[in-house]
């Protein structure tokens, strides 16, 4: 389980958090990974990327995408509000 963070600047890893990409445009949402510490958005404007169910449930699973990095889970976002 991924814990919210109130934004970027204050991640930690392990956590997650969400933004608008404009005036009134969809959420993007971002996690830091909690072995590397690197972020990587997870889904964006438009529906790429991963899906985020109601309850916080991310599918596909999470890889993170900086190598050597072998952080791969099945995740839930904590705190999610759709």
């Amino acid at each position: 389980m991924l814990t919210r963070a109130e934004r970027e600047a204050t991640s930690q890893p392990g956590q997650w958090w969400a933004g608008l990409s404009g005036v009134d445009r969809p959420r993007w949402v971002s996690v830091r990974c909690p072995l590397c510490g690197k972020s990587a958005s997870i889904s964006r404007p438009g529906g790429e990327g991963h899906q985020i169910a109601a309850d916080g449930t991310v599918t596909p699973s999470l890889v993170c995408p900086h190598e050597p990095c072998t952080w791969h889970v099945m995740a839930k976002l904590a705190g999610w509000i759709p």
